[in-house]
């Protein structure tokens, strides 16, 4: 099943898009109600909600495919070729996930969302990713395979990543602002595009099984396979239940693959658009403008 999540009359509802994923069957459902639900039951109760509103792709003022998720975590260097492209050339040994957070309630945006660059960003750069969204409470899983279990579906993700970040003039010393500078330019406005919607975990049986492209005005940047992922998902998943507790509509971006911006002296611009294409998902489109003036 493809869900989508949108704005009807002012208010959000769920869709389900049919087959051919050219129409969207609105239902009188919000994504609360339907999150709130326990996972066993939740996509019976969005099949059998009442549909109110039949509407095109087209025209339908798309949400992200969770509006309101408790957390939005993401992977670090979870492809060799990324790591390698970006100066990084030790020895991986055995990796485990190298998690970090964004603030979904300000950087998340929706399919076809327009990204406006303050006057702080100076090299903003496109990561195509899977993002893999919980639908179950999930701590410290007992192997990777229940916490597979714990897993909604997937949709696609951009982590626009502000790579020179400078707010100000000051001169910071200290042996570990590169990295905070780092983790700071991931938090910007706007910064985790998501969609179009959600697919459920049985249409996609093997997530290491998919490809993944970025295209910026219509050129292919990024091209690779999940299965180039340094931690699968199951892995990904089941590490972050040992940390937290993982609750229905979290996120997990699972990091990006080789030909970032960046690492071709390429940098975001206003008027730019990526589109993240991810096998049996679909397009995430994104616009870029200069932010208006005060």
């Amino acid at each position: 099943m493809r869900i989508a999540c949108l704005l009807w009359e002012g208010n959000e509802h769920l869709g389900i898009l049919d087959s051919e994923g050219q129409q969207i069957a609105v239902k009188a459902l919000t994504s609360h109600e339907y999150w709130a639900t326990d996972f066993s039951d939740r996509d019976k109760l969005l099949s059998g909600s009442r549909t109110v509103e039949n509407l095109s792709v087209t025209e339908a003022e798309l949400l992200p495919p969770v509006s309101h998720p408790p957390k939005l975590l993401c992977v670090a260097a979870n492809y060799l070729e990324h790591m390698r492209e970006t100066g990084r050339h030790e020895s991986v040994g055995e990796p485990r996930p190298q998690l970090f957070m964004k603030p979904p309630t300000t950087s998340l945006r929706p399919h076809r969302a327009t990204v406006y660059l303050p006057p702080t960003i100076q090299h903003l750069d496109y990561e195509a990713e899977l993002a893999v969204v919980i639908g179950d409470y999930l701590y410290q899983a007992p192997s990777r395979e229940a916490a597979m279990e714990a897993v909604a579906g997937y949709s696609a993700f951009n982590d626009l990543s502000e790579r020179r970040l400078r707010v100000d003039s000051r001169e910071d010393k200290r042996g570990n602002t590169p990295f905070f500078d780092w983790l700071a330019g991931k938090w910007i406005n706007g910064s985790a595009p998501m969609g179009p919607w959600l697919v459920t975990r049985d249409e996609i049986p093997d997530p290491q099984d998919l490809t993944l492209q970025l295209y910026l005005n219509g050129e292919l940047m990024q091209s690779a396979s999940t299965a180039d992922m340094l931690c699968p998902v199951a892995d990904i998943v089941w590490y972050a239940s040992q940390i937290m507790t993982l609750e229905p509509g979290d996120i997990i971006a699972t990091g990006t693959p080789a030909g970032v911006g960046i690492a071709r002296r390429i940098a975001l611009k206003p008027g730019d658009t990526t589109d993240v294409v991810i096998e049996k998902i679909g397009t995430l489109t994104t616009r870029f403008a200069k932010a208006p003036d005060e």
